[in-house]
Protein backbone atom coordinates (compact mmCIF):
# COMPACT_ATOMS: atom_id res chain seq x y z
CA UNK A 1 0.00 0.00 0.00
CA UNK A 2 1.65 3.23 -1.18
CA UNK A 3 0.79 6.86 -0.51
CA UNK A 4 -1.06 7.24 -3.82
CA UNK A 5 -3.38 4.39 -2.85
CA UNK A 6 -4.00 5.97 0.54
CA UNK A 7 -4.76 9.36 -1.05
CA UNK A 8 -7.22 7.70 -3.43
CA UNK A 9 -8.97 5.96 -0.53
CA UNK A 10 -9.19 9.23 1.43
CA UNK A 11 -10.60 11.02 -1.62
CA UNK A 12 -13.34 8.41 -1.81
CA UNK A 13 -14.03 8.50 1.93
CA UNK A 14 -14.47 12.28 1.86
CA UNK A 15 -16.59 12.11 -1.31
CA UNK A 16 -18.82 9.47 0.29
CA UNK A 17 -19.67 11.78 3.20
CA UNK A 18 -21.81 13.72 0.73
CA UNK A 19 -24.47 11.03 1.09
CA UNK A 20 -25.39 12.71 4.39
CA UNK A 21 -26.35 15.79 2.39
CA UNK A 22 -29.04 14.00 0.38
CA UNK A 23 -32.38 14.26 2.17
CA UNK A 24 -35.16 11.76 1.74
CA UNK A 25 -38.77 12.86 1.14
CA UNK A 26 -37.87 16.49 0.50
CA UNK A 27 -39.25 18.09 -2.69
CA UNK A 28 -41.90 15.39 -2.92
CA UNK A 29 -45.67 15.71 -3.00
CA UNK A 30 -47.19 15.70 0.51
CA UNK A 31 -43.83 16.80 1.97
CA UNK A 32 -43.93 20.49 1.06
CA UNK A 33 -43.94 21.80 4.64
CA UNK A 34 -41.07 19.55 5.70
CA UNK A 35 -39.10 20.55 2.61
CA UNK A 36 -39.38 24.24 3.48
CA UNK A 37 -38.35 23.54 7.08
CA UNK A 38 -35.36 21.49 5.92
CA UNK A 39 -34.21 24.19 3.53
CA UNK A 40 -34.47 26.82 6.25
CA UNK A 41 -32.46 24.65 8.63
CA UNK A 42 -29.78 24.19 5.99
CA UNK A 43 -29.51 27.94 5.49
CA UNK A 44 -28.84 28.31 9.20
CA UNK A 45 -26.58 25.32 9.80
CA UNK A 46 -25.46 24.20 6.36
CA UNK A 47 -23.55 27.29 5.23
CA UNK A 48 -20.26 28.78 6.37
CA UNK A 49 -19.60 32.49 6.90
CA UNK A 50 -19.09 32.90 3.13
CA UNK A 51 -22.45 31.23 2.45
CA UNK A 52 -20.77 28.14 1.03
CA UNK A 53 -22.40 24.76 1.81
CA UNK A 54 -21.00 22.66 4.65
CA UNK A 55 -22.31 19.46 6.29
CA UNK A 56 -24.87 19.91 9.04
CA UNK A 57 -24.39 18.40 12.50
CA UNK A 58 -23.78 14.68 12.11
CA UNK A 59 -26.20 12.22 13.68
CA UNK A 60 -24.98 9.10 15.47
CA UNK A 61 -26.65 6.97 12.80
CA UNK A 62 -24.78 8.84 10.05
CA UNK A 63 -21.54 8.39 11.97
CA UNK A 64 -22.15 4.63 12.17
CA UNK A 65 -22.83 4.47 8.43
CA UNK A 66 -19.65 6.41 7.69
CA UNK A 67 -17.65 3.96 9.82
CA UNK A 68 -19.16 1.08 7.85
CA UNK A 69 -18.38 2.83 4.57
CA UNK A 70 -14.76 3.41 5.57
CA UNK A 71 -14.50 -0.27 6.47
CA UNK A 72 -15.75 -1.30 3.03
CA UNK A 73 -13.19 1.00 1.41
CA UNK A 74 -10.03 0.20 3.36
CA UNK A 75 -10.54 -3.06 5.28
CA UNK A 76 -9.86 -5.16 2.15
CA UNK A 77 -6.30 -3.83 2.32
CA UNK A 78 -5.90 -5.71 5.62
CA UNK A 79 -6.53 -9.39 4.83
CA UNK A 80 -6.19 -10.39 8.49
CA UNK A 81 -9.60 -8.82 9.16
CA UNK A 82 -13.03 -10.45 8.98
CA UNK A 83 -14.85 -7.67 7.14
CA UNK A 84 -18.33 -8.95 7.98
CA UNK A 85 -17.55 -8.82 11.69
CA UNK A 86 -16.12 -5.31 11.30
CA UNK A 87 -19.39 -4.22 9.69
CA UNK A 88 -21.39 -5.67 12.58
CA UNK A 89 -19.28 -3.61 14.94
CA UNK A 90 -19.81 -0.50 12.84
CA UNK A 91 -23.59 -0.90 12.93
CA UNK A 92 -23.81 -1.66 16.64
CA UNK A 93 -20.87 0.18 18.23
CA UNK A 94 -22.88 3.28 19.14
CA UNK A 95 -26.42 1.91 19.21
CA UNK A 96 -26.51 1.91 23.01
CA UNK A 97 -26.29 5.70 22.84
CA UNK A 98 -30.05 5.65 22.32
CA UNK A 99 -30.05 4.81 26.04
CA UNK A 100 -26.88 6.49 27.31
CA UNK A 101 -26.73 9.50 25.02
CA UNK A 102 -23.69 10.60 23.02
CA UNK A 103 -21.09 11.43 25.64
CA UNK A 104 -19.11 14.62 25.09
CA UNK A 105 -15.39 13.73 24.86
CA UNK A 106 -14.13 17.32 25.11
CA UNK A 107 -15.68 18.32 28.42
CA UNK A 108 -16.12 21.88 29.65
CA UNK A 109 -12.43 22.72 29.35
CA UNK A 110 -12.25 21.41 25.79
CA UNK A 111 -9.24 19.22 26.60
CA UNK A 112 -10.88 15.90 27.46
CA UNK A 113 -8.87 15.60 30.67
CA UNK A 114 -12.03 15.27 32.74
CA UNK A 115 -13.95 12.99 30.38
CA UNK A 116 -13.76 9.41 29.15
CA UNK A 117 -11.46 10.61 26.34
CA UNK A 118 -8.34 10.83 28.51
CA UNK A 119 -9.49 10.16 32.08
CA UNK A 120 -9.29 6.43 32.97
CA UNK A 121 -11.76 6.75 35.85
CA UNK A 122 -14.36 8.45 33.63
CA UNK A 123 -13.72 5.79 30.98
CA UNK A 124 -14.45 3.03 33.50
CA UNK A 125 -17.69 4.73 34.49
CA UNK A 126 -18.67 5.05 30.83
CA UNK A 127 -18.00 1.34 30.26
CA UNK A 128 -20.11 0.43 33.30
CA UNK A 129 -23.01 2.57 32.07
CA UNK A 130 -22.75 0.95 28.63
CA UNK A 131 -22.87 -2.53 30.15
CA UNK A 132 -26.07 -1.65 31.97
CA UNK A 133 -27.49 -0.17 28.78
CA UNK A 134 -26.57 -3.37 26.95
CA UNK A 135 -28.56 -5.45 29.42
CA UNK A 136 -31.57 -3.20 28.91
CA UNK A 137 -31.22 -3.34 25.12
CA UNK A 138 -30.80 -7.10 24.94
CA UNK A 139 -34.09 -7.56 26.78
CA UNK A 140 -35.81 -5.92 23.82
CA UNK A 141 -34.35 -8.37 21.29
CA UNK A 142 -35.90 -11.60 20.12
CA UNK A 143 -34.17 -14.71 21.42
CA UNK A 144 -32.65 -15.57 18.05
CA UNK A 145 -30.93 -12.17 17.74
CA UNK A 146 -29.52 -12.01 21.27
CA UNK A 147 -26.42 -14.26 20.88
CA UNK A 148 -25.08 -12.39 17.86
CA UNK A 149 -25.66 -8.87 19.14
CA UNK A 150 -24.57 -9.66 22.70
CA UNK A 151 -21.23 -10.98 21.46
CA UNK A 152 -20.59 -7.91 19.29
CA UNK A 153 -21.66 -5.41 21.95
CA UNK A 154 -19.52 -7.07 24.61
CA UNK A 155 -16.55 -7.08 22.25
CA UNK A 156 -17.13 -3.39 21.51
CA UNK A 157 -16.57 -2.66 25.20
CA UNK A 158 -13.90 -5.26 25.97
CA UNK A 159 -11.97 -5.01 22.65
CA UNK A 160 -10.96 -8.66 22.62
CA UNK A 161 -10.76 -9.17 18.86
CA UNK A 162 -8.75 -7.65 16.03
CA UNK A 163 -11.97 -6.54 14.37
CA UNK A 164 -13.25 -4.60 17.39
CA UNK A 165 -9.86 -2.91 17.72
CA UNK A 166 -9.85 -2.00 14.03
CA UNK A 167 -13.29 -0.42 14.27
CA UNK A 168 -12.26 1.40 17.45
CA UNK A 169 -9.28 2.82 15.56
CA UNK A 170 -11.50 3.89 12.67
CA UNK A 171 -13.84 5.48 15.21
CA UNK A 172 -10.93 7.63 16.47
CA UNK A 173 -9.77 8.68 13.01
CA UNK A 174 -13.20 9.26 11.46
CA UNK A 175 -13.87 12.65 13.16
CA UNK A 176 -11.05 14.10 11.07
CA UNK A 177 -13.12 13.53 7.93
CA UNK A 178 -16.07 15.44 9.35
CA UNK A 179 -13.97 18.23 10.84
CA UNK A 180 -12.14 18.78 7.54
CA UNK A 181 -15.42 19.31 5.71
CA UNK A 182 -17.38 21.05 8.45
CA UNK A 183 -14.80 23.43 9.91
CA UNK A 184 -12.88 24.09 6.68
CA UNK A 185 -9.81 25.00 8.69
CA UNK A 186 -11.53 27.55 10.92
CA UNK A 187 -10.50 26.09 14.29
CA UNK A 188 -9.27 27.39 17.63
CA UNK A 189 -5.89 26.19 18.86
CA UNK A 190 -7.49 24.24 21.70
CA UNK A 191 -9.75 22.41 19.26
CA UNK A 192 -6.80 21.52 17.05
CA UNK A 193 -4.92 20.23 20.09
CA UNK A 194 -7.77 18.02 21.19
CA UNK A 195 -8.51 16.75 17.69
CA UNK A 196 -4.93 15.67 17.09
CA UNK A 197 -4.54 14.06 20.49
CA UNK A 198 -7.90 12.28 20.33
CA UNK A 199 -7.50 10.96 16.78
CA UNK A 200 -3.92 9.83 17.44
CA UNK A 201 -5.20 7.25 19.94
CA UNK A 202 -6.04 5.05 16.93
CA UNK A 203 -2.48 3.72 17.31
CA UNK A 204 -3.37 1.93 20.57
CA UNK A 205 -5.86 -0.22 18.70
CA UNK A 206 -4.69 -0.63 15.09
CA UNK A 207 -1.36 1.09 14.34
CA UNK A 208 -1.48 -0.08 10.74
CA UNK A 209 -3.86 2.83 10.08
CA UNK A 210 -0.97 5.27 10.35
CA UNK A 211 -0.84 6.17 6.61
CA UNK A 212 -4.53 7.14 6.71
CA UNK A 213 -4.13 9.13 9.89
CA UNK A 214 -1.12 11.01 8.51
CA UNK A 215 -2.90 11.82 5.25
CA UNK A 216 -6.00 13.11 7.03
CA UNK A 217 -3.91 15.24 9.39
CA UNK A 218 -2.04 16.67 6.40
CA UNK A 219 -5.35 17.60 4.77
CA UNK A 220 -6.59 19.12 8.01
CA UNK A 221 -3.55 21.41 8.19
CA UNK A 222 -3.89 22.36 4.54
CA UNK A 223 -7.34 23.73 5.41
CA UNK A 224 -6.07 25.41 8.58
CA UNK A 225 -3.21 26.92 6.60
CA UNK A 226 -5.66 28.45 4.11
CA UNK A 227 -7.58 30.16 6.91
CA UNK A 228 -4.48 31.33 8.80
CA UNK A 229 -2.51 32.10 5.63
CA UNK A 230 0.35 30.01 6.95
CA UNK A 231 2.47 27.09 5.77
CA UNK A 232 0.65 23.84 6.69
CA UNK A 233 3.85 21.95 7.47
CA UNK A 234 5.09 24.67 9.82
CA UNK A 235 1.69 24.76 11.53
CA UNK A 236 1.66 21.00 11.95
CA UNK A 237 5.17 20.93 13.40
CA UNK A 238 4.22 23.69 15.82
CA UNK A 239 1.16 21.87 17.15
CA UNK A 240 2.88 18.51 17.45
CA UNK A 241 6.22 19.52 18.92
CA UNK A 242 5.39 22.58 20.99
CA UNK A 243 1.85 21.93 22.20
CA UNK A 244 1.12 18.22 22.13
CA UNK A 245 4.52 16.53 22.30
CA UNK A 246 2.90 13.45 20.82
CA UNK A 247 6.05 12.30 19.11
Amino acid sequence: MNIDEVKKDIDLILWSTRLSELYRFTHQRFWETETLANEMALKIEGEDKDRKPVPRAESVAEHSWHIADIILIIAPRFPQLQIERCLLHAILHDKLEIITGDKNPLGKNGKGTKTHAFNPTKKSVKDMVEREAMKSYLKRLNHEAIPLQKEILEDTIELNTLESKFVKAIDKVHPLTYIIRKKKGDMQDEHINFTLKYSSTYAKYFPELEPYYVELVDRLFIEIGKVRKANPEILKKHFYTEQLNLF
